[in-house]
This record gives structure tokens, sequence and C-alpha cells, in this order.
């Protein structure tokens, strides 16, 4: 007893062929970078150089502390704006050691936002901005150091912390309440 069997040829492109279309990860990227990733480089790397200025400027103010705060006697002498030189005497040089740290803790706070990114590295923009316009009441030569730095923050710096980039890994509700 011989039975017939009824194949019907394939139609259409072989599931087992490898699809032409599809992109070989094997293949080097040779697409040329857009402006706006490089733009977003820049602003990232501007982003991150601050952070770390910060973080490092919070250890010079605690090493100050713990050395000898009379050194912020000083800091104030080229102030321009009235009361400023005042205040330092009178507020700050009244307890170095205390607004020296909180100085510190400020610096801190701003630098690990801007490292963090996000929306707390707009946070920590917007520090980095208020510190750069504070420091310029304390004299022109405040203004060279600045004016560049608020350049910077304001321009690339900014973008790239509007975009919502995080340096640290993001985890999803679901994954911290595991």
């Amino acid at each position: 007893m011989t039975t017939a069997t009824n194949t019907v040829p394939p139609t259409g492109p072989d599931p087992a062929a490898p699809n032409p279309a599809a992109p070989n990860p094997a293949a080097p990227n040779t697409a040329a970078p857009t402006p706006v990733a490089e733009e977003d480089r820049l602003g990232g790397a501007i982003r991150l150089a601050f952070g770390v200025i910060f973080l490092w400027a919070s250890g010079v103010h605690v090493g100050i502390v713990s050395g000898d705060p009379g050194l912020y006697r000083d800091f104030a002498d080229g102030a321009w704006m009235p009361g400023v030189l005042t205040a330092w005497r009178d507020i700050f040089m009244a307890h170095p050691a205390f607004w020296g740290m909180v100085v510190a803790l400020g610096e801190f706070a701003i630098g690990a936002a801007l490292l963090y990114g996000g929306r707390v590295g707009r946070y920590g923009l917007a520090g980095a901005v208020a510190f750069h316009v504070a420091l310029m009441t304390f004299g022109w030569g405040f203004w060279i150091w600045s004016v560049p730095a608020l350049i910077l923050l304001l321009g690339p710096g900014r973008r790239w912390t509007l975009t919502d980039h995080h340096i640290l890994p993001q985890h999803t509700d679901s994954e911290a309440r595991s």
C-alpha cells in the first residue's frame, strides 16, 4: 500500500536564510556621529568636569577647616558689592569652621548632583550657577573663572542636563521594591 504525500512548495523567503536587511552586529559602525551626539558628549563632559571640581573643592574646604579656618579671613577683601565684606567679616568669620563646613557640604551636594544627572542634575546645575554668581560678588578676580564657567554651564552643560542623562544606573519602582 502506497500513500501519496501532498507537498506544497514553500512560498516567500526561507526562514533559515539570513536577513540581508538586518544589521550585522559584527560589522564596524561606520555611521558619522550626528551633531546632537557630539553636543551631548560635550555637555556631558562639562557636567562631569564640574561635578568633579565641586567635589574636590568640597574637600579643600574640609582641609581648610581642619587645618586653619583663619585662612578664610582675607577671602572677601576684593568684594565690590556693598555689604559683602562686612557680612563676610561679621557672619562668616565669626564662626569660620562652621561656615566653611556649610560651604563644603553645599559644594559636595552640587558636585554629587551634577555627577548623578537627570532631574537631580538639574538641581546641581542650578546650584553651580548660583554658586558662581555668588562667587562673582567677592571681587573682579573671580570673574576670570566664573564667567567662562557660567558660559559652559548654561550652554552645553545645560543642554546635557536637561536631556535626563544619568551616570548611575536608574532603577524602576518595581526593582526598588524587590
